[in-house]
């Protein structure tokens, strides 16, 4: 009898040790491509103005994607693995295949790596709802980049002439002479402004969505009910931010220098991650928890 006891606890011993490996090469696997894909940009930061520069700038990306990144290692890290043999054995295998995939010296590659990983641990969460929320939150991180870029590609065109007649809409609400022609804003006694891509409102609102959902996998591991009414909520917000900072950089050169080149943009960024952060957590006002 003694026997058959110290069996099974040398079985489950190894059934521990074997999850602890499969977490621990998810966990490197996802690392290692997020970091593969910040590689070209952080290389090219780091020729152009050095190391300091490119630590500042966290390698070309937000600090948003970093703390996404880390929320998804803490949750694979917590996540309960309840798997079939054969499950296993593509968990164990699948991350090798991905990591070859890195290899590749493409920055898309990894991102596409991302997503597949963040795909299949979605598909295989059954039930557990921290691997759910990793896999989700993986897709997002992965996608963002990708899918803005898409957007401003196929549709640059409605984007920013929308953008443009905010801006100018706004003018015209505040008594100020505008005249909106495609993307381009017309001023008389102002600064005339041509809206492009950089001035989009896109490239924001992908990052708003990516630390408002981090924050609710952060919390609950799910999106809330009213998901969908809060997105479209942050949607409004970040649009109708970047059109007040349109707005006032058509004012005069002084201020269109101050909020396109100097503290004013970092402050309109500023506000717009508050307020973010503000409804996130004010939709929820749970507790955090990242168990499995």
């Amino acid at each position: 009898m003694a026997q058959v006891n110290r069996l099974n606890t040398d079985k489950a011993d190894n059934v521990i040790t074997g999850i602890a490996v499969e977490r621990l090469c998810w966990q490197l696997l996802i690392t290692g491509a997020f970091l593969n894909a910040l590689l070209p940009r952080a290389l090219e930061l780091y020729q152009q103005q050095g190391l300091v520069h490119a630590l500042q700038e966290s390698g070309g990306q937000s600090l948003i994607s970093w703390g996404a990144l880390g929320l998804v290692l803490l949750l694979l890290h917590n996540a309960q693995y309840q798997q079939t043999a054969c499950q296993q054995a593509t968990h164990q295998y699948l991350p090798v295949v991905l990591a070859l995939l890195c290899c590749i010296p493409l920055a898309s590659i990894s991102w596409a790596v991302l997503t597949l990983a963040g795909i299949w641990l979605g598909w295989q969460s059954k039930g557990n709802t921290a691997q759910k929320a990793a896999g989700m939150l993986l897709v997002a991180l992965a996608l963002r980049g990708p899918l803005s870029a898409l957007m401003l590609n196929l549709f640059s065109g409605p984007l920013l002439t929308m953008d443009a007649w905010l801006s100018a809409s706004l003018l015209q609400l505040l008594g100020e002479s505008a005249q909106q022609v495609d993307n381009l804003v017309l001023r008389a006694d102002g600064v005339n402004l041509l809206v492009l891509t950089g001035c989009s409102s896109v490239t924001n609102l992908s990052w708003a969505l990516l630390l408002w959902l981090t924050v609710q996998l952060w919390l609950y591991q799910q999106l809330p009910q009213r998901a969908v009414t809060m997105a479209l909520l942050i949607v409004a917000l970040v649009v109708g931010i970047n059109a007040i900072r349109l707005t006032l950089m058509t004012l005069s050169q002084t201020a269109y220098q101050l909020v396109h080149d100097g503290w004013g943009g970092e402050l309109v960024n500023l506000v717009t991650l508050l307020l973010v952060l503000w409804l996130s957590f004010r939709q929820t006002g749970g507790k955090a928890d990242v168990r499995g």
